[in-house]
C-alpha cells in the first residue's frame, strides 16, 4: 500500500520516495552533484551507482540484493557501507500528535516470525467465546438468567446531552430513582447500551430484541420515529432467529445472533458498521463482512466497533483518528488544504499486533514510546473480553493452561486521562500491555482479570475474585488515575463484585450479595441516588437493596439494569421499585412531538 500524500503535493514525481524534480535539484545542490547523478543513485534502490558494464557493476548486481524504496537509507548506505544505518521508527513520531505510524511493521509481526515463546505454547480456554444453539436454549430456559427491566436517568433520548440541566432543577422525565419499565410480562437477559449511546438495547429470554431511545440515525433499525420511549420489538434478518448479545455506538448499533453472524445497523460515516459500503447509513440491519469465523463478542465506541471470533482473534473496523482500530496508525492525510481524513475501515480486518513497554516499564519519560516494542507471542495472543470507550479500547487475553501465564490487559486508542493505564497521557495505535498485569509472579496469579469495562474516557477490570480495578477519569472534578488501581470500598469490605459498568460521566457496580453501588456524576438521575446527582466516592443504591442483577449498563444519560425473578425474594425487592406509567410514556412522546414542531 502506498503512503498518502497530502493534497498539496502538485509537483510530479521523479524518484522514490515521492521525490519531484525540485528535490532532486536541491540535494544535489547540497550534495554537490549532478542532478543526473543523485537521481540515478535514488533510482538504483540499494544497488549502487556504477558505470555500465564495469566488474564493480557486476560484482553489486551479483551480490546485493534489491529492497524496499527506502531512497535516503539507500543513498547513505551506498555512502556508508561500512556502517549501515538503522531507520529510527520514532522518527516518525515526531512529524505530528498522530502520525502515519510509521513503526506499523514493527508493532505487527509476520507470520513467518520465529517467536521466542515456542516452547512455551500455551493452551487457552476460549470456552465462553463459544456461541451455539445449545448455550442459547440453555439460557432461554433458565429462569435465574433472566428478570425484569429497570432504568434511572432521562427517558427523554432527544434532549439528552443537548440540553444543559442545572443541579437544582429536577426535570419532569427524569428518573432519579431506579424505575421498572414495563414490557407486556416480558422477562429479560440482556440489556446493551453504552458511554456514547442515548439509544439502550435489550434481550428477552426467547432471543427477541427490544430497543428504545435516540433513533436520529436509524440506530434502532426503525424509521419510524427519532426517539422511541419505550421498549419496542425489533425485526433482525438472523439467519437463525435468536439474538444472544450485541453493543451499540453513539449513532450504529450490532447484534450477534446464535450462529455467529454480526448484524449492524445506523450511521456509518466512518465504516463503524463493518458491512463494507461507503454509506453514511445503513437504514435496514445488514450483516457484517470480513471475519474468518464465527463472531462471538462485540463492542462499539463512539464511531468504531471490535468483535471476536470464536478462536479469539480480534477484528476491528470504523475511524482510526486515534488509533483505536489498532492497525498500528491513523493513516492521516490531507483531502483539502485545512481538512484531515484518517485510514477508516469499512469492513471488519484481522488485527495481530500487540506490544509491550518490556522490563523497563517503571521509567517513564515524554518519550515514552522508544521503549515500546512488539511482543515475541502476539501471533499466538487469543482474547477473551473487550470494552470500548469513547475513542479507546480495552481486551483482556483469554485464561490459558500451562506455564503459571496469566492473562494480560492491553488498551489502546484516545490516551486521555490516563484512560490506557501506562501512567501518561499519550495515543497507542497498537494494543499495548498494562504494566500492572503484566508481573506473572503477583497477585493476579491466583486472581486473574476475566472482564472489561469501559466508560467514556475510564477503563475497568473485573478479576476472578470480583475485585475491580479502575484507572483514568470518569468525573469532571475529579483527578485522573494514570494506571490501575483497586477499588478498596469494596475488595476491602467483603464485597464480590459481579457486573461494571461506565456512563458518559457515571460508573456503576454491582455484587453477588445484591448490593449497588455508583459514583460520578448524574445530572439526568443516572446514578439512581435520588436527590443526589453527584458522588465523588463509591456510593450504595439503597433503592436497590436486596436486588439481584443479571445484567448492568449504562449509557449516555442512563443506567439500565435487569434484575433477578426468580423466587419470592425478588419478586418482594422488585415490589418495592417505582413503575414507569403507560401516562408517563404518553406526555413523553406528546412532549417530544410538540418541541419538534416548535422548532419548525
Amino acid at each position: 500500500k502506498s503512503p498518502l500524500r497530502s493534497a498539496r503535493v502538485r509537483d510530479p514525481i521523479v524518484a522514490p520516495g515521492f521525490g519531484t524534480q525540485r528535490d532532486l535539484e536541491k540535494l544535489a545542490q547540497d550534495l554537490g552533484q549532478p542532478t543526473e547523478v543523485v537521481q540515478a543513485v535514488m533510482s538504483s534502490q540499494g544497488r549502487g551507482y556504477r558505470r555500465r558494464g564495469s566488474k564493480e557493476a557486476d560484482d553489486a548486481t551479483e551480490s546485493k540484493p534489491k529492497v524496499a524504496n527506502t531512497a535516503w537509507a539507500d543513498f547513505m548506505m551506498e555512502a556508508k557501507e561500512e556502517d549501515k544505518p538503522k531507520e529510527d521508527a520514532e522518527d516518525n513520531k515526531k512529524r505530528s500528535r498522530r502520525s502515519t505510524g510509521g513503526n506499523n511493521q514493527e508493532s505487527q509481526p509476520a507470520e513467518s516470525t520465529t517467536t521466542t515463546t515456542t516452547s512455551k505454547i500455551r493452551t487457552y480456554d476460549l470456552s465462553s467465546l463459544k456461541c451455539d444453539d445449545n448455550k442459547s436454549k440453555k439460557s432461554k430456559t433458565s429462569a435465574g438468567d433472566c428478570g425484569v427491566l429497570v432504568q434511572a436517568g432521562t427517558l427523554d433520548a432527544s434532549s439528552v446531552g443537548r440540553t444543559k440541566v442545572s443541579a437544582s432543577q429536577q426535570r419532569s422525565f427524569d428518573l432519579s430513582l431506579p424505575s421498572l419499565i414495563p414490557v407486556r410480562n416480558i422477562l429479560f437477559r440482556q440489556v446493551i447500551s453504552s458511554c456514547n449511546a442515548a439509544h439502550a438495547l435489550a434481550i428477552d429470554s426467547n432471543g427477541n430484541l427490544y430497543g428504545w431511545g435516540r433513533n436520529e440515525s436509524q440506530q434502532l433499525g426503525m424509521a419510524a420515529s427519532a426517539c422511541v420511549s419505550r421498549p419496542f420489538l425489533l425485526e433482525v434478518p438472523s439467519s437463525s432467529g435468536k439474538i444472544v448479545s450485541g453493543a451499540v455506538g453513539k449513532n450504529h448499533s450490532m447484534v450477534l445472533d446464535s450462529s455467529g453472524e454480526l448484524y449492524a445497523v445506523g450511521g456509518n460515516k466512518v465504516g463503524q458498521c463493518g458491512v463494507k459500503l461507503n454509506a453514511d447509513l445503513i437504514p435496514q440491519w445488514k450483516a457484517c463482512v470480513g471475519f474468518d469465523s464465527n463472531v462471538a463478542q462485540v463492542a462499539c465506541g463512539e464511531a468504531f466497533s471490535i468483535a471476536l471470533d470464536e478462536h479469539g482473534y480480534m477484528y476491528t473496523a470504523g475511524s482510526s483518528e486515534f488509533g483505536q482500530t489498532g492497525t498500528g496508525e491513523t493513516g492521516e492525510y490531507f483531502v483539502s488544504a485545512n481538512k484531515l481524513a484518517f485510514a477508516n475501515s469499512i469492513q471488519f480486518q484481522k488485527q495481530q499486533g500487540f506490544c509491550s513497554m518490556g522490563p523497563a516499564e517503571s521509567i517513564y519519560r515524554a518519550d515514552n514510546s522508544l521503549k515500546k516494542s512488539p511482543l515475541d507471542d502476539a501471533l499466538q495472543i487469543r482474547l477473551s473480553s473487550i470494552a470500548c470507550g469513547k475513542h479507546h479500547a480495552v481486551a483482556i487475553e483469554a485464561p490459558a493452561s500451562g506455564n503459571g501465564h496469566t492473562p494480560r490487559v492491553f488498551t489502546w486508542g484516545c490516551g486521555n486521562y490516563g484512560c490506557l493505564g501506562h501512567g501518561v497521557q499519550a495515543d497507542e495505535y497498537t494494543p499495548r500491555s498494562i504494566a500492572l498485569f503484566e508481573q506473572q509472579d503477583s497477585v493476579f496469579a491466583n486472581n486473574p482479570p476475566v472482564s472489561a469495562a469501559a466508560g467514556a474516557s475510564c477503563s475497568m477490570v473485573l478479576t476472578k475474585s470480583g475485585h475491580v480495578y479502575y484507572w483514568g477519569k470518569h468525573k469532571s472534578n475529579a483527578e485522573a488515575v494514570m494506571r490501575p488501581q483497586l477499588l478498596n470500598e469494596l475488595a476491602h469490605n467483603g464485597h464480590i463484585a459481579s457486573h461494571v459498568a461506565g456512563g458518559n460521566q457515571s460508573v456503576m457496580v454491582t455484587t453477588q450479595n445484591a448490593v449497588t453501588v455508583a459514583w460520578g456524576q448524574g445530572p439526568h438521575g443516572e446514578l439512581a441516588l435520588g436527590k443526589v446527582k453527584s458522588s465523588s466516592k463509591p456510593t450504595f443504591v439503597s433503592a436497590l437493596d436486596a436486588c439481584r442483577c443479571v445484567s448492568l449498563a449504562c449509557g449516555y444519560g442512563n443506567t439500565y439494569w435487569i434484575v433477578q425473578k426468580e423466587d419470592a425474594d425478588d419478586e418482594k425487592a422488585i415490589e418495592q421499585l417505582e413503575t414507569v406509567t403507560d401516562e408517563a410514556f404518553v406526555d413523553l412522546e406528546v412532549a417530544v412531538v410538540s418541541a419538534k414542531s416548535t422548532k419548525k
